[in-house]
C-alpha cells in the first residue's frame, strides 16, 4: 500500500481498521451491550442520502473509546466517507473518504482515501475463490 504524507503507524491500522471497518460492529464474540450502533439516520450531503451509522466500542479491543461515524450511500450501499475520533482526542472528527471502488471476485474494496492534502491508496488486490478448509480448523 504505497502512503504518501501518513505517518507509519496510521498506515499500519488502516491495513487492519479500514477492510474491516463494517465487520467491527459486531462480531460472534463481543458483548451485544459493548457494540453500540448509535443512530442510523438519513443526511443529505452534496445531493447523496447517505445512512449515517455511528459505532463506538466498550471494554473491546484496544482502543474501546475510538467513535465512528460511517457514511454509507443510500443508493449504491457503499461506504463512501467516515468520520472518526480516536481515543484520547477531542473533536473535530478527522474526515477519509472510500473512492475507487473495484471488484475482485464477489468482494468490492475501496482504493482510495483522502483526508485534504493526504491520500493513501491500495493496489493490486487479490481474492482468494475459496478459503483452504484447514484455514478454519483449530490449531
Amino acid at each position: 500500500m504505497p502512503v504518501r504524507n501518513a505517518a507509519p503507524w496510521f498506515a499500519a491500522g488502516l491495513l487492519v481498521a479500514w477492510p474491516s471497518a463494517p465487520a467491527r460492529a459486531e462480531t460472534p464474540d463481543s458483548d451485544p451491550k459493548a457494540v453500540q450502533v448509535a443512530d442510523q439516520v438519513m443526511k443529505a450531503l452534496g445531493g447523496t442520502t447517505y445512512d449515517k451509522v455511528a459505532l463506538s466500542f466498550q471494554n473491546v479491543g484496544e482502543t474501546p473509546g475510538d467513535h465512528y461515524w460511517i457514511y454509507v450511500n443510500r443508493a449504491n450501499h457503499r461506504i463512501e466517507k467516515w468520520d472518526f475520533v480516536r481515543q484520547g482526542d477531542r473533536p473535530p472528527p478527522e474526515t477519509w473518504t472510500w473512492e475507487g471502488w473495484e471488484q475482485h471476485s464477489a468482494m468490492w474494496f475501496p482504493t482510495a482515501h483522502r483526508s485534504g492534502e493526504m491520500t493513501l491508496y491500495t493496489h493490486a488486490v487479490a481474492t482468494m475463490p475459496q478459503a483452504p478448509a484447514k484455514a478454519f480448523s483449530t490449531p
